[in-house]
C-alpha cells in the first residue's frame, strides 16, 4: 500500500473527506449567500430611497430598511417551508387538474386525457421538495440588525 492510501486507523485523515467537508461548507455558504444578497439590495435601495429629503436620521431609514428585508425574506423562507410539508398540495392539485382538463378540451384527443391521482402527484412532489430555512435564518438576522439599530433612532 502506498502512503497516500494509509489513513492510521483515522477516519479525518483521508482527503476525500476533509474535500467532502468543504464542499459541504461551500455550498452550504453559497445558499446563504443569496438572500443575503437581496437583503442588503432591499435594505440599501431603501435608504437609498427614502433618505432623501428626509428629516429623520439616517439610523430611521437603516432601521426601516433591514426589516423590510427581515419581513420579505423571513416571509419567502417560511412559505417556502410551509409549501415543503405539503400544505398547499391541494391546491397545486387542483390547478394541476384544471390544466388538464383545458388541455383535453383544446385537443378533444382521448389519447391525451391524462388521469392522476392525489397520491401520485403528492408523491412526485415529495421527491422535489426543498425548503429554504437558509432565507428564513438571514432573515432573522436583519430582524436583528433592525432592533439593534432601532436603539439608536
Amino acid at each position: 500500500m502506498s502512503e497516500k492510501n494509509q489513513s492510521n486507523g483515522n477516519f479525518f485523515d483521508s482527503e476525500e473527506v476533509v474535500d467532502d467537508a468543504r464542499r459541504r461548507c461551500l455550498k452550504t455558504l453559497a445558499e446563504f449567500l443569496l438572500p443575503a444578497t437581496i437583503g442588503a439590495v432591499l435594505a440599501a435601495s431603501y435608504v437609498l430611497i427614502f433618505s432623501r429629503g428626509s428629516s429623520r436620521s439616517i439610523f430611521h431609514h437603516i432601521c426601516n430598511g433591514f426589516f423590510l428585508a427581515a419581513v420579505l425574506l423571513m416571509g419567502c423562507g417560511g412559505l417556502s417551508l410551509v409549501n415543503k410539508e405539503g400544505f398547499f398540495d391541494v391546491i397545486q392539485f387542483g390547478f394541476k387538474q384544471l390544466k388538464e382538463t383545458f388541455q383535453y378540451a383544446i385537443r378533444m384527443d382521448v389519447q391525451s386525457r391524462v388521469d392522476t391521482d392525489f397520491d401520485t402527484f403528492q408523491k412526485e412532489k415529495n421527491k422535489k421538495r426543498k425548503g429554504h430555512w437558509q432565507w428564513v435564518v438571514v432573515g432573522s438576522v436583519y430582524l436583528l440588525g433592525a432592533v439593534i439599530t432601532l436603539q439608536f433612532v
